[in-house]
């Protein structure tokens, strides 16, 4: 077993490099930690958002003036939920959308590197956002796996370091992190429960978690599932990514015993806008309306999507080795988003995003 790290008081055998880990949590310089003092300043910030928001929407029909606009920082942006909050939040925040230098092909967005942190800091100085939505992150978990410490440097380091930066300056900050955070031993899951990743890509995002916490109190952490929807300008998604393998013939193996709440990119956005805009701090699960299997919700796509689900095998998830280590239940429960006015669709009305 490995040693406890401060940060995050995970007990268990590290896939990270223990110099790696010390590292990011004893960044100097990247990030002070802050006192729950500075959060009096931001609830300002998240109330002025809320008004904001609230005028486009009654006086404008969301068609309000860029000038007036807040400015909202993102990272993330040319990827798949990253797209949907932009189409999503167009009218309402005048956008800065980061992306990293692979996708500087897509025009209107601006390249940076996350793990840069004069960068970021520079970014920040330049444009002057009045929120920050962190999206970016290596979401492949087997790929994580496989490169534990290249992935841990945009997962987990430019997650603190940001969020050090945005306490820096009072900014309203919402990170996303994942479900895959748990063990999967005692779904569903709410914001009391305590974390146990089985995964590097879960304990990347767990350390995230801690340090978000540390740096800036006043921060949301909203929790995602597996996310679906239609293939638009961003990065595939898995539903539409399962549609493609159909269509070409390709035979899908499907866990039974595999549990997630999938929740739709449009549906994603409205919860990641509600966690901005409430003025909550700490962390929130934005899960979907249904508990299903990999193999239901496969059968639910096949469905929405008017094909035939002949092509699908269930198998159990001991048919099927793969690098990253999987939870067999995950779901997540919503209740305290809800209160807040998160309300997703129920799956197969979500699913018609498809069509």
């Amino acid at each position: 077993m490995g040693a406890e790290c401060r940060a995050c008081g995970l007990r268990k055998k590290r896939v990270l490099n223990d110099d790696i880990v010390r590292a990011i949590v004893n960044r100097d310089g990247n990030g002070s930690h802050h006192s729950l003092l500075y959060m009096g300043a931001v609830r300002a910030n998240h109330s002025r958002l809320r008004v904001h928001a609230n005028h486009l929407s009654m006086d404008t029909g969301m068609n309000g003036s860029k000038e007036m606009a807040q400015r909202l920082l993102l990272t993330g942006a040319s990827g798949f939920l990253g797209s949907a909050c932009r189409a999503a939040w167009a009218d309402a925040y005048t956008i800065i959308p980061l992306c990293s230098r692979r996708t500087l092909s897509r025009p209107g967005l601006l390249p940076c590197d996350i793990t840069d942190y004069g960068e970021v800091k520079a970014v920040l100085a330049e444009h002057r956002p009045d929120c920050v939505v962190h999206l970016a992150a290596i979401r492949d978990a087997n790929l994580c796996q496989k490169q534990p410490l290249a992935a841990a440097r945009v997962n987990t380091q430019a997650t603190g370091d940001l969020a050090g930066l945005c306490a820096d300056r009072h900014l309203p900050f919402v990170f996303t992190s994942t479900d895959l955070v748990f063990d999967g031993r005692e779904a569903p899951y709410s914001e009391a429960d305590s974390v146990n990743p089985l995964s590097a890509y879960g304990e990347q995002k767990a350390l995230a978690e801690e340090l978000v916490r540390a740096r800036w109190p006043a921060a949301v952490i909203a929790r995602l599932p597996l996310l679906f929807g239609p293939v638009g300008e961003g990065t595939e998604n898995y539903a539409a990514s399962f549609l493609a393998a159909l269509g070409a013939g390709q035979p899908q193996r499907l866990f039974v015993d595999e549990f997630r709440t999938p929740l739709s990119g449009t549906d994603a956005a409205d919860g990641v806008r509600i966690a901005l805009e409430s003025g909550h701090a700490g962390l929130l699960h934005l899960g979907g309306a249904e508990r299903v299997s990999r193999y239901e919700f496969g059968q639910a796509i096949c469905r929405a999507a008017g094909v035939a689900d002949s092509a699908l095998e269930p198998i159990h998830q001991v048919d099927l080795t793969m690098a990253a280590p999987r939870p067999q239940d995950v779901s997540l429960s919503s209740e305290l988003a809800g209160a807040l006015g998160f309300e997703p669709r129920a799956l197969a009305a979500a699913l018609q995003d498809l069509a």
